[in-house]
């Protein structure tokens, strides 16, 4: 019952922003730009947006994952992105034609040249033309971005008391690869032939791995073949509890990659040990998950090696708001995709989102987290924050 409200209203939603965009997009025609195309292409906008939710909800209705869920689901993305466009770049349409008005009744005739009613009703044009053709490249750009080839690159966490023989302790860290949507395992194949090149000492999987289960089990085995001194670990996201769980426990249970669900184990690394620690998601969103986690990490916790270097496996960034009364180090999380808008590795929704934390290095008391952009996302939309593979390397902090 909750998942076809949650449908209805998302249908409802879209609806009402395929047709007004129609409303505002002909409206700014009939005023500006008297363009037939351009006409055409707004009234026949909505049916589209129509066109592509019915054959998402017919190729899921049959089962059929592939190739038309796909094409669908990204004709329906993309009349979201347009859409915001557009309704973006309206206000501003009309707010240069507003200012060209009134500068044209402020300004004193000039006797000695003779107005051109053309030219300037050409400049007028080509003035309010210019926020939708901006808005319309920058959603352009966005949409080819996320397409782009993932990011791998270091990044230093200084922590004052690590062990020296974590000293450039290297951690790979992958989160959100979704795979199934747009990205596949031909995808994964070619990261991995990439990250080949490197060595590890410990690659963790923070959650949202495969939206097509069919794939986990060849994406673990290609996962497994990274070079990596204490293997490779998985924690839960939301979207394994999406799909069949215990289908995926049971995958996962078969692999070489180990699955941590509210349980730690002790890793020995030269002289020094560590404790990692791998919980299990909350599910539901929007909501305040603090208790959940919490829980999971006390349930999880090996009292054994209280005074041990931890490193925690979230999906969720929020873990860092409880981590701190538990004494945990470094925390890898991902799920927010970095908000897919970013502005100097910042999520542009650093501020206004509910999960907080979306993207990069934060700190609360002595723990410190990174949030990863993911390297696969379900919805074909990047810009200024693009998808990436964060390797994390351990460091002392320098006395100063």
């Amino acid at each position: 019952m909750q998942r076809m409200f949650f449908f209805l209203s998302v249908l409802t939603v879209y609806t009402f922003l395929t047709f007004t965009v129609r409303f505002l997009v002909r409206k700014a025609n009939e005023k500006i730009w008297k363009s037939k195309g351009i006409d055409r292409i707004a009234f026949f906008f909505p049916y589209f947006a129509f066109l592509a939710i019915g054959l998402i909800i017919g190729s899921a209705t049959f089962g059929n994952r592939g190739m038309i869920l796909l094409i669908s689901f990204t004709m329906a993305a993309v009349t979201l992105i347009f859409s915001f466009a557009a309704i973006f770049s309206i206000p501003f349409t009309f707010l240069t034609l507003l200012l060209s008005r009134i500068a044209a009744r402020l300004s004193p005739p000039v006797k000695s040249q003779t107005p051109n009613p053309a030219e300037r009703r050409k400049v007028l044009k080509w003035m309010a033309a210019s926020a939708p053709v901006i808005f319309l490249g920058t959603a352009s750009k966005g949409f080819a971005d996320s397409f782009g080839s993932v990011k791998i690159h270091q990044v230093p966490m200084y922590f004052s008391d690590l062990p020296s023989d974590l000293e450039n302790f290297k951690i790979l860290h992958l989160s959100d690869l979704h795979l199934g949507y747009y990205f596949n395992l031909d995808d994964l194949e070619r990261l991995i032939a990439r990250l080949r090149r490197y060595s590890f000492d410990l690659v963790l999987i923070t959650g949202d791995l495969a939206d097509d289960t069919k794939q986990l089990k060849d994406a673990l085995n290609l996962i497994d073949q990274l070079p990596s001194s204490h293997g490779a670990f998985f924690s839960l996201g939301n979207h394994e509890h999406f799909r069949d769980l215990g289908f995926i426990l049971k995958t996962v249970e078969k692999s070489p990659v180990r699955l941590l669900r509210d349980e730690s184990t002790a890793i020995q690394h030269k002289s020094a040990a560590f404790t990692l620690i791998g919980i299990d998601d909350p599910v539901f969103m929007h909501r305040n998950i603090s208790g959940f986690l919490r829980t999971s990490v006390k349930k999880a916790m090996n009292r054994k090696n209280e005074d041990a270097f931890k490193i925690l496996m979230s999906h969720r960034p929020r873990a860092l708001d409880v981590s701190a009364e538990f004494g945990i180090d470094l925390i890898l999380a991902g799920h927010t995709h970095g908000g897919q808008v970013g502005i100097n590795r910042r999520s542009l929704f650093e501020s206004v989102n509910i999960e907080k934390y979306l993207w990069g290095k934060y700190a609360k008391g002595k723990s410190q987290l990174y949030t990863s952009s993911g390297v696969g996302h379900w919805f074909p939309f990047r810009l200024g924050c693009p998808a990436e593979t964060p390797v994390l390397i351990l460091k002392s902090k320098a006395i100063t």
